[in-house]
């Protein structure tokens, strides 16, 4: 039984390569399901074309899906692209499939992209539209747009890996969205839908193959050197994929590759880059002169790097301008003699100062180029890390407080605040000059924070010897509070109990959720809310950590938070002074000037200060140095802006 199944499976195999590839008579496209569908007209142009095929039942079925394998032979028959003859597979389940060859001949001309699909091309699932954008862009030779996404589910086409194609098709015309304003780009493509797209490939492609009498071209100038392409091989890089040059051909202002990359010679055309040997070059400009094809490039990079028997590609092989971390890639690196580079702009004198590349685990200083025609490779030297990743307590020798040495022994854990964030050693990245790096943001050592034993001390300098660590450092005060990982000043938090607030200085935690204001003791519950920022936030447990020497509180939105202003404008005599408190604003309470942050505003003429209520209208208000008297008030619960009218003193 089962194997019978298996000659069922091969024979609809069968079927579906016959309904793809068979040429087809006009008079038998009649089909019983297409008449008044919106697609009748497309679906019927390329079945008279002889590109596609109905049921043997005379049905079309428009509003099933189309697999993987069946638009690719078709973008493939449209193109004229033969079968690849090839014994090995791109993929390791199309070897008994019926469009194998055509599939692998897709992979070879970069119309498919092997690292797209993990291993497998499963060519029997259905199309996802991003897929089908994707395949007919590469297939015109043209290349994925940086340009803006203009369509409603903008996020979702950005979590595609096609999004760079999906806008180039969309701009070619090949692909619309849908009438809501979306792409959907994850939904899959119907046999009428793919008919519709294939009609304006179809028409795209038919410029692709030159016309008798065009001029053919056997030679390409580039980088001061001239090649035959015949014998010296020549390549395109065209997504992921090395295509090499078979042909050239040129009719008007139109530069055919292979009779199937179609590119202008007009001055500013996207281009792909050309490989010679080891040359990679960034093309700006084509021409032709004579009997010759003239490449004008922007840039020389290197195509591969080789060392110790393995090659790399120097799009993922880290680069570093001296000894500071960066977000550069060997080929970010332009050549430019054999001592002299261009790294993001800048030019550098290899004499002078150092590159480094890291590929593998090993870091190397690119001492010089060696150029040539032939082969461009680096003179590299092994030099020690440029950047020390998942640290651990062994990697630091020792830490001095001024001029005492702690004890390292007594210590079992060091962490670390940058930019308000609490970080473990082992998630910082530190450069060969002591820099750390988090979150693709770097930060000098006088910019970072230390905790060790509940102490806290500012990093003044960081020295690094035979890949060990030396931390200077001074003992600091660091008045903060933890708040859901993050830390805040002292001064800019309150605690607030049924509605009045406190100075968070004025409140002793206990112990786990236990605090005592004003000689009275509490437990946490729902009466108590914490403000900073501005806002109002219900606590879901505070404590206080020994380790780090602080409050730990940890919130969420309050549920009542609504009711609380989320902007205050000022306004004197009708013209907008200040939006918010981001910039200081103060006002007269109790003898002395405060900062506007540290109030509750009660209502539209109340506001409360460390647990004593006041007149808000009539009070003194400060900004800028200027002192006014407010004269009214007015909330707008639709918007949460509470509105003060001023005037000055």
């Amino acid at each position: 039984m089962r194997k019978h199944m298996t000659v069922w499976s091969l024979l609809v195999c069968a079927v579906i390569g016959l309904f793809l590839l068979t040429p087809v008579n006009p008079a038998m496209a009649a089909f019983t399901d297409i008449k008044g569908h919106w697609a009748e007209t497309y679906i019927n142009n390329l079945v008279n074309d002889g590109y596609i095929k109905g049921y043997t039942d005379n049905t079309f079925r428009p509003d099933r899906t189309i697999s993987r394998a069946e638009f690719l032979t078709i973008v493939m028959n449209i193109k004229g692209l033969k079968a690849s003859t090839s014994s090995t597979n791109s993929f390791s389940d199309i070897g008994d499939h019926w469009a194998r060859g055509l599939i692998n001949q897709a992979v070879s001309q970069g119309i498919v992209v092997k690292s797209e699909y993990s291993g497998t091309f499963k060519p029997n699932q259905a199309l996802k539209r991003s897929e089908a954008a994707a395949m007919m862009v590469r297939a015109l030779g043209q290349s994925p747009s940086n340009g803006t996404i203009t369509f409603k589910d903008k996020a979702n086409v950005e979590k595609s890996i096609y999004k760079g194609y999906i806008i180039a098709a969309y701009n070619l015309g090949l692909i619309n969205g849908y009438n809501d304003g979306e792409f959907k780009p994850f939904e899959l493509v119907t046999r009428a839908q793919a008919c519709t797209m294939l009609n304006t490939f179809s028409k795209k492609s038919g410029t692709s193959t030159p016309p008798a009498g065009s001029g053919v071209y056997n030679r390409i100038v580039v980088g001061g050197n001239t090649y035959d392409y015949l014998t010296t091989p020549v390549y395109l890089k065209i997504g992921l994929n090395e295509v090499r040059i078979m042909s050239l051909s040129v009719t008007g202002n139109s530069l055919f590759v292979n009779n199937t990359y179609l590119y202008s010679l007009n001055a500013g055309t996207s281009y792909p880059d050309l490989i010679v040997n080891n040359n990679r070059y960034v093309v700006t400009g084509l021409s032709v002169s004579g009997n010759n094809l003239v490449v004008v490039p922007s840039s020389m990079r290197l195509n591969r790097l080789a060392l110790d028997n393995l090659r790399y590609d120097p799009e993922f092989v880290k680069l570093y301008v001296g000894q500071v971390n960066s977000d550069y890639y060997l080929y970010d690196m332009e050549i430019l003699d054999q001592y002299t580079v261009k790294v993001g702009g800048k030019q550098i004198d290899l004499r002078n100062r150092s590159i480094t590349i890291a590929p593998g685990n090993q870091f190397y200083i690119v001492e010089r180029v060696i150029l040539g025609s032939g082969d461009t490779s680096l003179i590299l030297t092994e030099t020690d890390p440029v950047i020390f990743n998942r640290l651990t307590l062994s990697d630091i020798i020792d830490i001095y407080v001024g001029n005492s040495r702690l004890n390292m022994s007594a210590i079992s854990r060091i962490d670390f605040i940058i930019d308000g964030t609490n970080y473990n050693l082992n998630e910082l990245t530190i450069d060969a000059s002591g820099n750390f790096s988090v979150d693709n943001k770097t930060y000098t050592p006088t910019q970072v924070i230390m905790i060790i034993n509940g102490e806290y001390y500012s990093i003044k300098d960081i020295r690094i010897y035979d890949q060990k660590f030396t931390l200077y450092c001074e003992s600091t005060d660091f008045e903060k509070v933890r708040i859901n990982d993050k830390y805040y000043d002292v001064s800019g938090v309150q605690i607030l109990r049924d509605g009045t607030p406190y100075a968070l200085s004025s409140v002793m935690v206990v112990s786990r959720n236990v605090m005592r204001i004003g000689g009275r003791q509490y437990n946490l519950d729902a009466s108590f809310d914490c403000r900073f920022d501005g806002k109002t936030h219900d606590i879901k447990e505070i404590n206080y950590d020994n380790t780090l020497n602080m409050v730990v509180i940890k919130v969420s939105e309050s549920s009542t938070s609504s009711g609380q202003p989320s902007n205050y404008l000022f306004y004197c005599s009708g013209a907008l002074l200040q939006a918010s408190t981001s910039n200081p604003v103060y006002i007269y309470t109790n003898g002395n000037w405060r900062n506007f942050n540290d109030i509750i505003v009660l209502d539209p003429t109340r506001y409360s200060y460390n647990g004593t209520n006041y007149n808000l209208i009539g009070s003194q208000i400060r900004i800028a140095g200027v002192e006014y008297e407010v004269v009214d008030t007015t909330w707008q619960g639709s918007t949460s802006q509470f509105r003060i009218h001023l005037e000055e003193d």
